[in-house]
């Protein structure tokens, strides 16, 4: 289970409380559901709004070892930007990626990172170059093939290069090529999960 903790979901950060964050470890555990992942994305390379979704980064990170300290669910966000730009911010990129996996590091948890179509970070081999210039076992990735499905890359290039260093995937279709490709949930005519 993934658990979002974006603003206006109900689950939002600002909202849990210490009562809610209980409810929420106590149903996990009753329903044998464990919460494997928590939303926290943001576009860290918009002045304005990186700075709000960095803090609620961070408060997921102190969400994820409360909610499991033996096994804390990975803290998942992405780049934003856009993709023409990776050149010119793939440095301030890995900064701050650095600086994020530090303290998951530091808080016994997992930062995942996730390419998205459309954003500066949008392809295996630019998640691969930042994982491996990490180096830190405290950054992995979220492996989301409907992203690179979207830029023609096959599930085998691309699960192939990123492999070693997903804990955790999102799994829906896509349709089409970005930018006018579609998401699809699983199943739905026109997905073709290959």
């Amino acid at each position: 289970v993934e658990l979002s903790v974006l603003p206006r979901w109900t689950t939002a950060i600002e909202k849990l409380g210490p009562y809610e964050r209980r409810e929420l470890r106590d149903l996990s555990t009753e329903h044998d559901l464990p919460i494997t992942s928590i939303a926290a994305h943001c576009n860290l390379l918009d002045p304005e709004s990186s700075p709000a979704g960095i803090a609620r980064i961070k408060a997921a990170l102190e969400l994820a070892v409360e909610l499991d300290p033996d096994n804390p669910p990975g803290i998942c966000t992405f780049s934003g930007g856009d993709p023409v730009d990776w050149e010119d911010v793939r440095e301030d990129l890995l900064s701050t990626f650095a600086d994020l996996a530090g303290q998951a590091a530091n808080a016994g948890a997992v930062l995942t990172l996730e390419a998205h179509v459309g954003c500066a970070m949008d392809r295996p081999e630019q998640l691969l170059w930042v994982l491996q210039e990490l180096n830190n076992p405290a950054a992995a990735l979220n492996f989301d093939y409907s992203h690179f499905q979207a830029l023609d890359y096959t599930i085998e290039k691309s699960l192939s290069t990123l492999i070693d260093y997903t804990v955790h995937t999102h799994i829906k279709g896509n349709r089409g090529l970005w930018p006018d490709n579609e998401f699809l949930t699983p199943g739905e005519p026109g997905d073709d999960y290959n």
